[in-house]
Formats: structure tokens, sequence, C-alpha cells
């Protein structure tokens, strides 16, 4: 990974981690931190009824489906993060779009 570092080019790209586990060794913080970003690098959580309704084309449906949970389960966490995850990418691609 430490060869790939430079090839990043940081006006680019923005870094997203998917399937990711918070007690990983590769987890958002640490990757952040190698990555030399500064703010920390968006990260999705695996949830395995997102990937089964995915392979079914249920996305639209499930997103429809617990758009009004206020539990604190792994749907209502999975939510969360690609709620962030998504104002991060539309503040770059702002912050972009004022570089032009």
């Amino acid at each position: 990974m430490l060869k790939n570092k430079d090839i990043l080019d940081k006006d680019k790209i923005i870094p997203l981690l998917s399937n990711a586990d918070e007690n990983a060794m590769y987890n958002a913080k640490n990757l952040t931190r190698f990555l030399g970003e500064k703010r920390e690098i968006p990260s999705i959580p695996y949830n395995s009824t997102f990937v089964r309704v995915a392979s079914e084309a249920g996305v639209a449906n499930y997103f429809l489906k617990n758009r009004l949970s206020s539990n604190t389960n792994d749907k209502d966490v999975f939510k969360h993060s690609i709620e962030n995850a998504c104002q991060k990418i539309i503040k770059r691609l702002e912050e972009l779009k004022f570089k032009v």
C-alpha cells in the first residue's frame, strides 16, 4: 500500500472505505492518518441485508422501507454512514466546483 500512496491524486479522487469494520487494522481513522487526509475518510459498514437486496435490484425499496427507523441497530448505523458519506461527497464536489 505504501507504493500506491503517491498514485492517489487528492484533487481527482474522493476516498471511500466500503465494507468497513471499526475493529479492523485498516479502519477509517487509520487510513485517514496514513493517507494524510485532513478530514476522516467516509466509511460504509458491511450490511448483509443491503448486499442481498442490491443483488435483487431492491435498493430503492430498502431505503424507502427503512427511512423512518429510529432504532440504534445495524440498519440505522448503515443508513447514517451512507448519509454521512453522501454529504462529504457533495461537499467535496462543491469545493472542486469553485476550483475550476
